[in-house]
């Protein structure tokens, strides 16, 4: 399926399969499954989205990120460019950015060696491929990450085959509310 494709056809199913409630119990679920991973992970540093209404709930996990002693990190634009912004429980100004997404007024700066790098998704395939919001900034940042790459999403974002271009990174693992998809 091509990206524009998969766009619409998972903006469409979001919107009509899953509600509030959905968001909340798959988004604990998603965070059970992640805690398993981090068992053996054991990342000191990890780079996170901030989830919006379509996403999963990413504020229970970075609550718990905090609580392992994890350095935290979100993402900051700059017009076609996206840096890193550290966050700490502290961390209380925040702003909407030309997405409606939450971001802190800190400048950011380019990191690319985090431990963990969990990332959104509009689309995912059985590959691990990803299919994003379109603007690319998340490939842009994996192609040069060294980081384990982990796509969080809901298992109705789920397509049959992703078709990939020369500059989309595939994820390491795709976490959803009913498990984990890793490498065959």
């Amino acid at each position: 399926m091509d990206k524009k494709t998969a766009r619409e056809v998972i903006k469409a199913r979001l919107a009509s399969e899953l509600t509030f409630d959905d968001r909340r119990a798959f988004s604990a679920k998603i965070l059970e499954n992640l805690q398993m991973h981090m068992a053996y992970l054991r990342p000191r540093s990890v780079f996170i989205f901030m989830g919006t209404s379509a996403e999963p709930e990413t504020g229970p996990i970075i609550s718990y990120l905090f609580a392992k002693g994890v350095r935290v990190y979100i993402p900051k634009l700059y017009g076609a460019e996206m840096k890193l912004t550290e966050i700490t429980p502290a961390t209380y100004s925040y702003s909407r950015n030309q997405y409606g997404i939450m971001e802190v007024a800190d400048q950011g700066v380019d990191k690319f060696d985090v431990d963990l790098n969990l990332v959104p998704l509009m689309a995912y395939d059985r590959a691990r491929n990803r299919c994003g919001h379109g603007g690319g900034y998340y490939d842009k940042y994996l192609s040069r990450s060294s980081g384990v790459s982990i796509g969080l999403a809901f298992s109705i974002q789920e397509v049959d085959e992703l078709e990939c271009e020369a500059f989309d990174v595939p994820l390491n693992k795709i976490i959803t509310e009913k498990g984990v998809i890793e490498a065959e």
